[in-house]
């Protein structure tokens, strides 16, 4: 029972130190490694880097998915928001077009 004024015994560091004891424990056994956060990047089976159109279409279809999920509320809630939801997602899905437009015309969805 705890009385008023008086905090609650936490022995020698203040708890701390009983947090970070079983990653003490494990540095200390024997043969432990700490493991790296390094690791190697993926290479195609050539062994050379992947080329950058790898990633930017990567990032584009991210984007694009993105976008696209806010479809999804607007689907539900389609009745409560009446005409002006619908002129709102209307500039949105414009918005987004014009975006994949954009892009599909400087050349960023051929993979070559």
């Amino acid at each position: 029972m705890l009385r008023r004024g008086r905090r609650p015994r936490q022995g020698p560091g203040g708890g701390r130190i009983g947090l970070a004891r079983p990653w003490l424990r494990l540095l200390a056994r024997e043969g432990y490694r700490v493991p790296t956060s390094w690791t190697p990047t993926p290479t195609p089976a050539g062994g050379g880097p992947f080329p950058i159109k790898y990633y930017l279409t990567a990032m584009l279809f991210i984007i694009f998915d993105i976008e696209i999920v806010f479809l999804y509320p607007w689907a539900v809630t389609f009745d409560a928001l009446g005409l002006f939801g619908l002129v709102e997602m209307l500039l949105f899905v414009l918005t987004v077009f014009v975006a994949y437009a954009y892009v599909w015309r400087r050349g960023g969805l051929e993979w070559d």
